[in-house]
């Protein structure tokens, strides 16, 4: 190039050089260029080569993966003809058990409508023995209760054999009336406490018996309540009685208490023994039988305001519900006074309850 513009010196006039400068610059922008060229072309060479290497690198990466993955299926292709084999041997397997589970259906079937024919036949024959149960129970608890009041019958006659003041012992107990074991306990009560005032709740027995202790001792007052004004005319009306005994006609109503509807008693009883004391309340009327929550609840209404110092209260009936509530109600209510006393029961055709103060216990034990 330089002998070139050496040689064009010489032959081009002057102004020529001018123009030489210029294709020498443009020659030295062309050597640049080319220059520039071949740095690009060199770096695009390189860069080819990283990215070549690049890629390399990924495909063998995607290669070991493909290999692995092609591992593994061959692995699950391998296991799904292992389970594939094992299924088939199942299913010959289960094919004969199948056939076993259905006769063993059919003998479960079987199995289970004999099942269900005893049950039957056991349920109706428990049925008919516990209906015989019941039958024997009650027999026997009635032998029971007739063989106590047999015994407690022989007591009481024992027991009143030449009494000072109970000259007429033909008492007609049992039924609707008090029984034997009533009549004792309120036999002894009498004649070893001496109460001085009685409230006799229900004409009949105990009246009997009464009448005949306040007629026998002037400090006494007796004082019957009844509702029956047939029933007074013919009994009240007929028995020897002094005028120391005295009879208050009451009617019946039914009266809600606690959680009970309606339960019966007398009308305007605690009205008509406002302010007074007993110590001995005998008790054998309203009408009970049909109470089940509690039955003859006058005395209950009136406690413990009506008791005297050393109280006495005899419930009969007293194995029905209504009854046994009630008597639980007075217990609670001695106890809610912190009143001390005992309880007695005596059982015989019927039960009947005692409680009295602590002073008087041993009439709980006799």
């Amino acid at each position: 190039m330089g002998a070139i513009k050496d040689l064009l010196k010489y032959i081009l006039p002057p102004p020529v050089s001018a123009f030489n400068r210029e294709v020498g610059r443009i020659l030295e922008n062309q050597e640049r260029h080319y220059a520039h060229l071949a740095e690009l072309q060199d770096q695009l060479r390189k860069e080819n080569e990283l990215q070549s290497e690049d890629m390399r690198r990924r495909l063998e990466s995607l290669s070991e993966q493909l290999e692995h993955l092609g591992g593994q299926l061959e692995t699950l292709a391998s296991g799904y003809r292992v389970l594939e084999d094992g299924a088939q041997a199942m299913s010959q397997k289960l094919e004969p058990m199948s056939a076993q589970l259905e006769t063993l259906g059919r003998q479960m079937d079987g199995t289970l409508q004999t099942a269900a024919a005893l049950t039957d036949r056991l349920t109706e024959f428990q049925k008919e023995n516990l209906e015989k149960y019941e039958m024997v129970r009650k027999r026997v608890v009635d032998g029971s209760r007739n063989a106590a009041e047999a015994a407690w019958a022989a007591v009481f006659h024992d027991t009143i054999r030449n009494s000072r003041w109970l000259a007429d012992a033909s008492f007609s107990p049992g039924r609707w009336a008090v029984g034997y074991p009533y009549l004792y306990a309120m036999y002894r009560v009498l004649n070893e406490t001496h109460p001085k005032r009685i409230l006799d709740l229900g004409l009949g027995q105990t009246t009997s018996m009464l009448a005949q202790y306040a007629a026998a001792f002037e400090d006494v007052e007796h004082i019957v309540v009844e509702h029956d004004p047939e029933w007074i005319q013919f009994f009240y009306g007929q028995m020897k009685r002094s005028d120391r005994t005295r009879l208050i006609a009451l009617e019946r109503e039914m009266s809600p208490f606690r959680d009970a509807a309606e339960v019966r008693c007398f009308k305007s009883i605690r009205e008509s023994f406002e302010g007074q004391t007993f110590d001995f309340i005998s008790i054998d009327a309203p009408l009970g039988a049909d109470m089940k929550q509690y039955a003859r609840i006058d005395v209950l209404n009136m406690m413990p305001q009506c008791l005297g110092r050393n109280f006495v209260v005899m419930m009969d009936d007293a194995e029905r519900p209504g009854e046994r509530h009630t008597i639980s109600a007075m217990e609670d209510c001695l106890n809610e006074h912190g009143i001390p006393y005992r309880r007695g029961n005596y059982n015989g055709k019927k039960d009947c309850v005692l409680l009295c103060a602590q002073s008087v216990g041993f009439l709980a034990t006799m």
